[in-house]
Parts: structure tokens; C-alpha cells; sequence
């Protein structure tokens, strides 16, 4: 499965198709009192989805595989999304289609420069002499679904669908219905993904928790009990600049959050204590460089935290055993994110990498 999620991510089909948009069915909906929605696979050049895995299958062979051309077998939809494909690609394509096909299908896939081969009374019939021409020429097969880059390439579609509807239950607003998740990474294929991906980090051994302890001392033997405010700025509120310039005003407290109440701007205030070792480290460093009475700026998804330092006292040490548990899984999580970030530069390296395309038989003459 994650093989073909990542295939799916990496799939070479926008070359030729478009994003069909997702709409809504208003009539239809009206009727079965739900919500109906249409993926418009017939706006795409060939009407229908076929193209997407016949291209992203061509679109993976190799300069020796194209001068050779591709065969395949088909009725209808498959035959022209490869002939579009073989058109786009600059490469010959061979389709085997049944003789009781119509003559509109056929004229269709002529006119994309595919040659047509009639054979057989039907797509069974078609497919064997398929296979004969594949063997006899060495041609590469186009299968018009038992093919992993195939199915990676009709795969594409679940994936706008991801991004185009709204995960719901209850989908009865157009812009509930329209609305596109604002992560793509977040979306069930990728989820899916990324779960086997940081399911396969390694826990931390006890000489990298051992490690860690020995390198930060601050944190455990030179540890400090901080008292702390926190005041929570919702995000968007747009003043961020004018809170960040109060904020270096040094200002006290009680002044921050009387200037943040005469300006209108929502926040949450929480009091607390911490020692050194259970405050994250990006969090410990801004902190570090904080006298009493000062404070700090951590951004964080759910706004702006500014975290008042309001006393440091100094606090017993942490023994290596007590801290072990908080260590590791803190190095645990820190490894995980180290591994998702990799494979998103990874996919994102993989997605933009070059290929000659189209194929020009001066081209493909000069690759041999």
C-alpha cells in the first residue's frame, strides 16, 4: 500500500490532464435530499480518466523503451488516452482494438497518429494479438488497469477528491462542499502514508539518551524551577508587528495585557511552572536569554504565545534514570520529524526531476 501511495504522490499526469472540477449536482441533490457531487472526468482531452495512467505509465519508460513504441489494447477510452499519450510523448503506438468496434472510436484513435490494428470479435480477442505484437516487437504493453503506474495515475483522482471536498459528514454548503483541505499532506492518502513512514523510526538507545543528558546539563543538573505567564494571542489577528513591538518595550505584564485589552485583541492568559527539563527545547533556548520579569515570543500554530518570565529558582538535579523516560521520548519525536521532513524533500526532489519529453525522433535517434 505505501508503494502505491507514494506512486500516487509522484504521478507524471498534469503534463496532458487537467484537475477536473468537482461539482455539485444541485437538481439531483434536490432530489434525493443529499448531496451528489460529479467528478468531471469528461473535461479531460480524451473524456474520460483513462489518460491519467495510460500517460503516467509512458511517461516513466525509458528513451530505448519509447523509440521502440508502446501497443496496446482497448475499445475505446484506454486506446485514445495511449494514442494522446504516444502523441504527446513523440513516440509510436500500436492499438489493438476489436473488430466490432465503432467506426467514430477508431477514426478517434487514427487521428491521434496511433496505428490501429483490428482483430477478433472482442477485447479478449484483441488483447492476446496485443500480447503477440508486444513479444514479437518488444514493444512495452500498456495495460489499461493491471499496472502499478497505471493505477498510480487513475490513483491522482482520489487525490483532488481529497483536496476538493471536505472530510464530513455532513456536506450541505456549496463552500463547505468546495472547500479545499489546507494541507495537502494532511489529506487520508498521505496520512496513510506518512503513518507507515514514522511508524519504522527507531526508538533512541539508552547511549543516545545517555548522550543527550551528559550534552545539556541546564536541563538536569543545572536545572531551574521557572515561574511563568503565557499569555495566547489568537492567530490572524493582523497586528502582529505592533504586539511584537510592544513585546520588546519590555513591558510588564499587567501593562502587556492592558495595552492588548484597550486595542481590541483577543488573548487567553495562563499561569505556570516549569523546570528547564520539561520545557521544549526551541521554547528553553528563547527563555534562556530571559531575565525575571522579561519575556519571550514563541510562535505556534494556534497564534502567538508570549511567555513572561516571572522568577527562576534554582531546582535539584535530575538523576540520568529519572530523566531516561522524557529523554527518549523527546528524541523519539525529534527523530520522527527529521524522517517526515526527508521524505517530503525526497517526494519533492523525485517530483521535480527532469525528463525529455516530448520524445523527437532526432531525439530518440541520438539516445541510441
Amino acid at each position: 500500500m505505501t508503494d502505491y501511495l507514494e506512486r500516487i504522490l509522484l504521478a507524471r499526469v498534469y503534463d496532458v490532464a487537467i484537475e477536473s472540477p468537482l461539482d455539485k449536482a444541485s437538481n439531483l441533490s434536490r432530489r434525493l435530499r443529499n448531496t451528489v457531487l460529479l467528478k468531471r472526468e469528461d473535461m479531460q482531452p480524451v473524456f474520460s480518466f483513462k489518460l491519467r495512467g495510460a500517460y503516467n505509465k509512458m511517461a516513466g519508460l525509458s528513451r530505448a523503451q519509447l523509440k521502440r513504441g508502446v501497443v496496446a489494447a482497448s475499445a475505446g477510452n484506454h486506446a485514445q488516452g495511449v494514442a494522446l499519450a504516444a502523441q504527446v510523448l513523440g513516440c509510436e503506438a500500436t492499438i489493438v482494438m476489436p473488430a466490432t468496434t465503432p467506426g467514430i472510436k477508431v477514426d478517434a484513435v487514427a487521428k491521434r497518429g496511433a496505428k490501429v490494428v483490428l482483430h477478433g470479435d472482442s477485447y479478449d480477442d484483441a488483447y492476446q494479438r496485443g500480447m503477440e505484437i508486444s513479444k514479437a516487437e518488444k514493444k512495452v504493453f500498456v495495460h489499461p488497469y493491471d499496472d502499478p503506474e497505471v493505477i498510480a495515475g487513475q490513483g491522482t483522482i482520489g487525490m483532488e477528491l481529497l483536496r476538493q471536498a471536505a472530510v464530513e459528514a455532513k456536506l450541505d454548503a456549496d463552500e463547505t462542499v468546495r472547500a479545499r483541505l489546507a494541507i495537502s499532506m494532511r489529506s487520508i492518502l498521505a496520512k496513510a502514508y506518512l503513518e507507515k513512514l514514522l511508524a519504522e523510526v527507531a526508538k533512541p538507545t539508552a547511549a543516545d539518551i545517555s548522550a543527550y543528558y551528559n550534552q545539556h546539563p541546564e536541563r538536569f543538573s543545572n536545572r531551574k524551577q521557572l515561574t511563568l505567564k503565557e499569555v495566547i494571542i489568537q492567530p490572524n489577528t493582523g497586528k502582529e508587528a505592533e504586539i511584537k513591538a510592544e513585546v520588546g518595550k519590555g513591558k510588564k505584564i499587567t501593562d502587556f495585557e492592558t495595552w492588548l485589552l484597550a486595542n481590541k485583541i483577543a488573548f487567553n492568559s495562563a499561569p505556570g511552572t516549569a523546570t528547564t527539563d520539561q520545557i521544549p527545547e526551541e521554547t528553553l533556548q528563547k527563555l534562556k536569554a530571559v531575565p525575571v520579569g522579561g519575556s519571550a515570543i514563541v510562535e505556534g500554530h494556534d497564534g502567538m504565545h508570549v511567555i513572561f518570565v516571572l522568577d527562576a529558582q534554582p531546582h535539584q538535579p535530575l538523576a540520568l534514570e529519572q530523566a531516561s523516560p522524557m529523554i527518549s521520548n523527546m528524541l523519539f519525536e525529534k527523530g520522527r520529524k527529521e524522517a517526515l521532513d526527508n521524505k517530503i524533500k525526497s517526494l519533492h526532489d523525485k517530483a521535480k526531476l527532469e525528463y525529455v519529453a516530448p520524445y523527437t525522433a532526432k531525439g530518440l535517434a541520438d539516445a541510441g
